[in-house]
């Protein structure tokens, strides 16, 4: 169970890097891909 949570405590930033990627790249493809730009310009 430690070792769960020390993975946990190790890659929750990855995790939450790879959501905010996800909001800002994929999402956006889908409705238009000026926006998509934008947010990659950001």
């Amino acid at each position: 169970m430690e070792d769960i949570l020390q993975v946990l405590q190790t890659s929750w930033p990855i995790l939450l890097m790879v959501v905010i990627f996800y909001f800002l790249l994929w999402r956006p493809q889908k409705n238009n891909k000026k926006s998509a730009l934008i947010c990659w310009a950001v």
